[in-house]
């Protein structure tokens, strides 16, 4: 985070697709023909696990009473569709792990190898 005036960053994948909230649209009307996803409004969707903050800018803005997530100015950063995958439930560790297998990730991981008493 050396850019002059960026005090967080957080990790995003940028999605072209129609999106809802309590079925309400995002970034399409559902009275006009079905729009070609290249043409809406992207949805820029965090990526939890990259994201930080410039310490001195955090501490400050904590000691003033800021309780949001991201004091001073953030920035987005766009990451790779595999980084932006998110592990909430058992079948999403297993799509991972296949994914993980098929790129051959771990092929030149080595493992330690310990003793057993």
């Amino acid at each position: 985070m050396n850019e002059q005036g960026v005090d967080s960053v957080m990790a995003i994948n940028t999605l072209y697709q129609h999106c809802c909230i309590e079925n309400n649209p995002l970034n399409f009307n559902r009275n006009n023909p079905f729009e070609m996803t290249q043409n809406l409004n992207p949805i820029q969707r965090y990526v939890y696990s990259c994201m930080g903050w410039k310490r001195e800018t955090y501490v400050k803005n904590r000691n003033e009473g800021f309780k949001g997530l991201f004091p001073g100015n953030m920035e987005l950063v766009e990451v790779s569709t595999l980084a932006g995958l998110l592990i909430k439930y058992e079948e999403d560790f297993i799509m991972c792990s296949r994914i993980e297998e098929a790129l051959e990730l771990t092929s030149n991981i080595k493992t330690p190898a310990y003793k057993t008493a």
